[in-house]
């Protein structure tokens, strides 16, 4: 089963062939991909109107990928949480996760070579994710291919990679530099987009010394700080939650006015900063000839980078200012 095409899968679980079908099962694939990509971490979100307009056969397939489901009406919104996957499905849509195929459109690729000996040595130490991964570069003699898929660019890989991996087993991995472009996303918006001056002073300020900023706001919510950076970044992507920090509830009101005033569309805006780090990406990539890894917000290379340069670069091409750290 584990070398099974989606149009394979629809022919020996589906009964006969069809294009609505194998776009189904296309959907279901994403939607647990993505949810892999996050570690597990969060229910996968599933679009209804998506998966309907997939298979007009949605509930009479349903149960062969999901055993249970939220119920999008009660939630309010089009959308459904995947709380139990169907066991068959989801050990098909791992192995496929953890395929070297090359996927029919992709922007570019990077092929890694990794020392074997090194990651069965280390393999207990590794979290469950790392661990699956090392494995399957284990079996395939210590090489993986990285391929990125085009949306919004050069961002996220395929399929598996060290991507999706915990930073901490990163370097039990390989001996590679990570580097990261500092509050991204946010050092764009304030250069890129036109703030009201209130707003504009109040991300200033934040950019500014983000530390302090961050060690305030877990004061005031008790939370650590990769909670609160979270909560933090989900602000500028549209969400109007709480965040039990009276500073970040601020940012979070401004923010909401932001869009409202522009008429802005917090899912696009997220794509538009997207695409301008994508840019930086290929400033980067193409003076650092031993990148291996593009990240997010940065990229892993085995080169040690001037990063004044490399900054200054960045702001030639893109107008953009932007701080490059190396990661411990």
């Amino acid at each position: 089963m584990s070398n099974l095409s989606s149009k394979q899968w629809v022919k020996e679980n589906m009964g006969r062939y069809s294009a609505n079908k194998e776009g189904l099962v296309d959907v279901y694939l994403e939607v647990y991909h993505k949810w892999r990509r996050r570690r597990g971490v969060d229910f996968p979100y599933a679009p209804v109107k998506e998966l309907k307009k997939a298979c007009h056969h949605y509930y009479k397939y349903k149960e062969l990928f999901v055993q249970e489901d939220s119920d999008s009406y009660k939630m309010g919104e089009a959308c459904k949480w995947i709380l139990k996957w169907n066991p068959d499905f989801q050990e098909w849509a791992d192995k496929q996760f953890y395929r070297q195929t090359a996927p029919a459109k992709f922007t570019t690729m990077r092929t890694n070579k990794y020392n074997t000996r090194l990651l069965k040595k280390n393999l207990h130490l590794l979290s469950p994710t790392a661990q699956d991964f090392a494995r399957a570069i284990i079996n395939n003699n210590g090489e993986w291919t990285d391929y990125y898929n085009p949306k919004p660019s050069r961002l996220y890989t395929e399929s598996m990679s060290i991507q999706y991996v915990k930073r901490e087993d990163r370097a039990l991995m390989v001996d590679w530099h990570d580097y990261d472009f500092k509050n991204c996303h946010w050092a764009i918006f304030i250069q890129a987009f036109n703030l009201d001056p209130e707003y504009k002073e109040f991300v200033q300020q934040m950019l500014k010394d983000s530390d302090a900023f961050m060690a305030k706001v877990c004061i005031e919510s008790g939370a650590d700080y990769k909670l609160m950076k979270n909560r933090r970044n989900s602000i500028l992507y549209g969400s109007k939650s709480g965040t039990g920090s009276p500073t970040l509830n601020r940012l979070r009101d401004l923010h909401q006015r932001y869009l409202k005033q522009s008429g802005k569309d917090a899912s696009k805006l997220f794509y538009s900063l997207s695409r301008i780090e994508a840019k930086m990406l290929d400033v980067c990539k193409s003076l650092d000839p031993n990148w291996k890894l593009l990240m997010y917000d940065g990229w892993m290379t085995t080169s040690t980078i001037d990063t004044e340069f490399m900054q200054q670069q960045i702001k030639n091409y893109t107008n953009i200012e932007i701080i490059i750290t190396k990661k411990a």
